[in-house]
């Protein structure tokens, strides 16, 4: 007679998010529960543990501290990319470099090529002019993407064909080997999690993907606000206006001008300036409530050799020669875009354009410190017991009105006080240091404060 194999009781059990099947014997019979993750052990450089991404768009120190957490939080959370979410974040390149994941999604600094000055303008596939075919090969490394040499010289000597058509949903002009312009879309995205809700209700990796949804949909597809879709203070604020973007600080929805990584992709404004990349520019659009669209990838034509500091930016002056302008309008937003920020420099502003425009003009290096005002009496030094309120030192003593005798203070400019809180008061006021003396230096005691009774024994 055959004895029936054991059946693993984990097979009929469906565990929930995170869980693991445990089986337990009692009383010879074996018995499955689901169970969340105990202890997450260490197993040195196994992948097991490894840092992992969610399909949140959050890090974890392995894949089981993962399944803790989705199992706590009953919470259908998944292994997205075994490392971080954005390797690039935090990862900082040299010399202009740009960081861009290699094999593996390890970060890597590219397009270090260091271009001549020379000026031996070329035409991009791309429907731009770029100083020489050095620069051309950086924008294409820069982008990831692919621009040849469409033709010597500048490209509206002849014309360019993508002057002809205006490419919308986040495409960009492409002339091809017929001299002909079309309107491609992004056509790769990087392996980065950086999640964000859109206006179409669907939650993407990151922008570009939704770039590239909306393009390929012909779709008018925007960013709605940071982190996915139906979850957190966000999911159901719909208050904020375009460019604003909502973000969740201590549980509760506030909009915010999108907060942009330090890379170096420039764009060329329609208001003329050239950003350092779309987010700077959708930043600026956003601080000055102006509506502000990507003219084309790249500086704008003659801001190539121009470099400026400060929070100002390159434009092309009506003698079509560059320059560099300060922010000039700063307006206050119903949304709190106008909220008073404090700067390094220990002064309060407006708003954070105000700063920008503050530190342009004064040509000083200031960033945001913290938002809200700056304390007033953080660079204030009193002296002589005075206490600093709203910027300004007082003497805010509050001696008592009637001191017993054996109180009294003898200073050195012979006045006997009724107390060392009257004695401190009268060298707070008198803007000098008042020393305690010993009783018989006031020989001939004197009041400073002639309505309190000063009789001797």
């Amino acid at each position: 007679m055959k004895i029936p194999e054991k059946r693993n009781p984990c097979e009929d059990l469906r565990c929930g998010p995170g869980e693991e099947c445990v089986v337990n014997q009692i009383n010879g019979i074996l018995l499955a529960k689901c169970v969340c993750p105990s202890q997450c052990p260490n197993y040195g450089d196994s992948v097991e543990s490894s840092p992992v991404c969610s399909s949140h768009g959050v890090d974890y120190q392995s894949s089981c501290h993962l399944r803790h957490h989705a199992c706590e939080s009953k919470t259908n959370i998944t292994v997205k990319f075994y490392g971080r979410c954005d390797p690039c974040h935090g990862h900082k390149c040299s010399n202009g470099q740009t960081c861009q994941l290699g094999v593996d999604r390890k970060p890597e600094c590219r397009c270090s090529e260091q271009c001549p000055m020379n000026s031996a303008h070329v035409c991009g596939t791309d429907g731009k002019t770029y100083l020489n075919n050095c620069f051309l090969k950086l924008a294409s490394c820069k982008e990831q993407k692919e621009i040849n040499v469409w033709k010597r010289g500048k490209c509206d000597e002849t014309g360019s064909p993508c002057e002809k058509i205006e490419c919308g949903f986040w495409a960009s002009c492409v002339i091809k080997p017929d001299r002909t312009a079309d309107c491609e879309c992004p056509n790769k995205c990087e392996d980065v999690m950086r999640p964000i809700c859109a206006t179409n209700g669907e939650t993407f990796d990151n922008e570009c993907e939704m770039r590239r949804k909306s393009c390929e949909t012909k779709t008018n597809i925007r960013v709605k606000h940071q982190g996915t879709c139906g979850i957190g203070a966000c999911a159901t604020f719909n208050s904020c206006k375009k460019p604003q973007v909502c973000v969740a600080e201590e549980g509760k929805p506030k909009c915010v001008c999108p907060s942009c990584p330090d890379e170096l992709k420039e764009v060329c404004g329609s208001d003329g300036r050239t950003y350092a990349n779309e987010c700077k520019l959708r930043n600026a659009a956003c601080l000055t409530q102006k509506d502000i669209f990507v003219k084309y990838n790249s500086v704008c034509e003659g801001c190539e050799d121009q470099k400026c500091d400060f929070y100002s930016s390159c434009v092309i002056g009506e003698d079509r020669r560059p320059e560099c302008k300060c922010p000039s309008e700063c307006p206050i937003s119903e949304m709190g875009q106008g909220k008073e920020v404090c700067g390094t420099d220990g002064a309060t502003y407006s708003s954070e354009c105000h700063l920008r425009k503050s530190a342009c003009h004064q040509k000083k290096f200031i960033v945001v410190a913290f938002e809200g005002k700056c304390d007033e009496c953080l660079h204030v030094q009193c002296r002589y017991g005075e206490e600093c309120r709203g910027g300004v030192c007082i003497c805010s003593y509050n001696c008592p009105p009637n001191p017993p005798l054996s109180a009294r203070i003898c200073g050195e400019n012979g006045v006997l006080y009724p107390s060392l809180c009257h004695l401190q008061l009268a060298s707070c006021q008198k803007g000098a240091p008042i020393s305690e003396m010993p009783p018989a230096h006031c020989h001939t005691p004197q009041t400073a404060f002639p309505g309190l009774c000063m009789a001797r024994k």
